[in-house]
């Protein structure tokens, strides 16, 4: 707990309306983009639920928000790490460079589909992806929603990065992904267009940067207010 700050047990035990509303909210759109955009099964809806259950104590009164920016740089780390990843698979189909082995040639788009069909199938990563976006958002809005009037505008900024960089690549790039995770065997024309996919992926990263720089801003001006407040 900060110095200066109220004791935590002084704090409501249950998160503000609007916190709340936005939580159902993400937890049937979520579902309801899964299920008909997406057409996942009903264990991928279960994960997106499982998911929610899981980021709700991001919306309790009585969490220190240092804990959520210093939390938000650990996802959004891991986030840029896992895109960065999918860039080489991109940029293999994209120069379409083939891989021998042994005495067997495969093409650059034949990789780049046994990559993504498997790990788009994987319910750890699916779950991996949800707690991402998550985080991300609900971490923004609880940010923005309680912070001083010193690291709002910070937050804000973190809010429109989040909806800015993720609703994008939601719509541009997930939904590509579809014919990839339902196929049950590889066709070129999966991979048609894929510098769009990189120019969308570029777009994100440029974002969780962006995302990672307002962070650290934000525990950099919390620290000050901290030792203001020893000092008084």
């Amino acid at each position: 707990m900060s110095v200066g700050a109220p004791k935590s047990v002084t704090r409501p035990l249950f998160p503000e309306t609007h916190l709340l509303l936005c939580w159902i909210s993400s937890l049937v759109g979520f579902a309801l983009f899964s299920h008909f955009l997406l057409q996942v099964d009903v264990a991928d809806t279960v994960i997106c639920m499982v998911a929610h259950v899981v980021c709700l104590p991001l919306l309790s009164p009585r969490l220190d928000p240092t804990v959520v920016a210093a939390l938000g740089l650990v996802v959004i780390g891991l986030a840029i790490g896992c895109e960065l990843i999918d860039l080489c698979f991109d940029f293999l189909i994209h120069w379409d460079t083939p891989l021998k082995i042994g005495d067997r040639t495969i093409s650059a788009r034949e990789v780049g589909f046994l990559y993504y069909n498997n790990i788009l199938k994987g319910k750890h990563v699916n779950f991996a992806i949800e707690i991402f976006l998550l985080t991300s958002q609900f971490g923004a809005l609880v940010g923005s929603s309680r912070s001083s009037h010193q690291v709002r505008q910070a937050w804000l900024g973190m809010v429109l990065t989040m909806i800015s960089g993720n609703g994008f690549y939601l719509t541009s790039v997930v939904t590509r992904y579809v014919d990839l995770r339902l196929a049950t065997h590889f066709e070129e024309r999966f991979f048609d267009g894929w510098s769009r996919v990189i120019a969308a992926r570029f777009f994100l990263l440029m974002h969780l940067f962006t995302a990672v720089f307002l962070l650290c801003t934000i525990l950099l001006r919390m620290q000050r207010q901290a030792m203001k407040s020893h000092e008084k």
